[in-house]
């Protein structure tokens, strides 16, 4: 996996102080730092050979300099000073091995300015990447994100290399990290942070996280591509029985997000199942209209054949079927009925014939509830809708409302 972009390092102008302070070994290690730097002989007599060699492009002849002041490292300016040197001489030779051996002295020694040490880490922490060495990786990105809590930045690189190293648990928490930092710093949350949440989650089976970075993603960037990835993850992390698939697949063809014949058919075929041929047919026709099933299909051809022939039956059994849901015990005629005008788009009389089905019981009252919203919705009664689908409970239906919360409210 690709974490992100890595280009030219770029360090010799970030580090730029770095030449000077092997050259002139009593010097200041950068000019933000008051403190004199102390070396010992060694790196006196053999750091301002190597970087003449460096300048030479001698490279052998710098190594060999470098390699006799870092054996001669007695304190933590020496390290300092040596690494420096190391550096400028992996990136004038091209060499990242030395350019990471040399970062690494840097920031071992303790001091780095402290103006410099995010630029060592997030290098330290790129040429790592490049190796991959994770764990280092990780590391350094653990230092930049505790100098710097609030850089959004940092914290999702660090959430990507965390789930890199098998992490997705501390993933989740640095992602919710870099949502907070965006948010606080006035910034609109990339929607990729939300996706990449979303993926590690979904990855680690994370159904809670799935729920909530997912429903974070659709408030923010309600595409169909976002709506569909987010009721299809659901739908195959809780199993929904085939009348909850139904109304996933509801909200789906609200939200535009069915797409090409697999979509199209499971939920038309469904819907012939259940006794509604009307809402087969019509979703059919919206898919071919719209260009979106991507061709002819069998398949759909026959599922629309079939709920062709009988829609105009059904549709004259509805009157009768309303009538007898008015005087019967229980509320289950009511909700068939109720389920067919849903089908037929007449959302006003399936409104009146769920709530006769709830004021009657017998039925499912959270299925009930969530198509009683979906029919509100539809027919732009919003407040009323929102009321009924907080009506919905059950760890899979109320689920469902609450998708279907957030689509109502980004409705005018």
């Amino acid at each position: 996996m690709k974490l992100f972009h890595t280009t030219a390092l770029g360090l010799a102008l970030a580090l730029g102080a770095t030449a000077m302070v092997a050259t002139q070994p009593v010097a200041a290690k950068s000019s933000g730092s008051s403190k004199p730097a102390h070396y010992s002989d060694a790196i006196q007599k053999n750091l301002p050979v190597a970087q003449k060699a460096i300048d030479a492009g001698q490279t052998d002849a710098a190594k060999t300099a470098i390699a006799a002041a870092e054996a001669g490292i007695q304190t933590p300016d020496d390290k300092y000073a040596v690494g420096g040197l190391t550096l400028n001489l992996g990136i004038k030779s091209n060499d990242t091995a030395l350019e990471s051996k040399g970062i690494n002295l840097m920031i071992d020694s303790g001091q780095a300015p402290a103006d410099q040490l995010p630029k060592l880490l997030g290098n330290q922490a790129q040429l790592a990447i490049q190796a991959r060495d994770y764990n280092t990786a990780e590391a350094a990105y653990t230092k930049l994100v505790q100098l710097d809590p609030n850089n959004g930045d940092n914290v999702l690189t660090l959430a990507e290399i965390k789930d890199q190293n098998k992490k997705p648990a501390e993933a989740l928490q640095l992602i919710q990290q870099a949502v907070a930092a965006k948010k606080a710093a006035g910034q609109q949350v990339p929607q990729d942070i939300y996706k990449r949440g979303f993926a590690i989650a979904y990855n680690a089976k994370n159904a809670a996280a799935v729920a909530s970075l997912s429903s974070a993603l659709v408030q923010a960037y309600p595409s169909p591509d976002n709506w569909r990835d987010t009721l299809q993850v659901y739908r195959e992390l809780n199993n929904p029985d085939v009348q909850a698939n139904l109304d996933l697949y509801r909200l789906q063809r609200a939200a535009k997000a069915l797409k090409g014949e697999r979509d199209f058919y499971e939920y038309t075929n469904s819907a012939l199942d259940r006794g509604l041929p009307g809402e087969a047919a019509a979703v059919i026709d919206e898919g071919t209209a719209a260009n979106m099933i991507g061709g002819p299909s069998k398949a759909l051809t026959e599922v629309k054949s079939l709920s062709s022939a009988k829609v105009a039956a059904d549709k004259a059994s509805l009157a009768s079927s309303a009538t007898r849901a008015s005087s019967a015990s229980n509320g289950k005629v009511a909700l068939n009925t109720a389920d067919a005008y849903l089908g037929y788009g007449d959302y006003a009389k399936a409104a009146e014939l769920y709530k006769l089905a709830l004021q009657k019981g017998g039925v499912d009252a959270d299925t009930v509830n969530t198509r009683l919203g979906i029919a509100l919705a539809r027919s732009g009664q919003k407040a009323a809708a929102l009321q009924a689908f907080g009506a919905v409970n059950g760890p899979v239906r109320k689920g469902i409302a609450q998708y279907w919360i957030i689509w109502t409210n980004q409705q005018a």
